[in-house]
């Protein structure tokens, strides 16, 4: 392997160390549902989507609910990914 192939392996490897700590600390603090720094800006855009999808954020999900809502993801981008493979040759940027 190259100098510059260790350096990248090296490279990331600090990276991922680095950033290790903080994201923890952050995912905590939104797993506790505690203030975040994004909030001022990202709380807005999760009340829209909330109210959108008729969402309740103070009750839990049970296992069925959560169930059916992996299930109807799961089924809705599986359509979604066989529909643009379908049409990819008419979609725009199309070599």
């Amino acid at each position: 392997m190259t100098n510059n192939g260790w350096f990248q392996i090296l490279f990331f490897l600090l990276i991922v160390l680095a950033i290790t700590k903080p994201l923890g600390s952050f995912m905590t603090r939104v797993f506790n549902r505690e203030k975040t720094f994004l909030d001022p800006v990202m709380r807005p855009i999760e009340k829209l989507v909330y109210r959108l999808t008729d969402v309740d954020e103070t009750k839990e999900m049970r296992w069925t609910e959560y169930a059916g809502a992996m299930l109807m993801f799961s089924g809705i981008t599986m359509f979604l990914t066989y529909l643009i493979e379908r049409v990819q040759n008419h979609l725009p940027l199309n070599p």
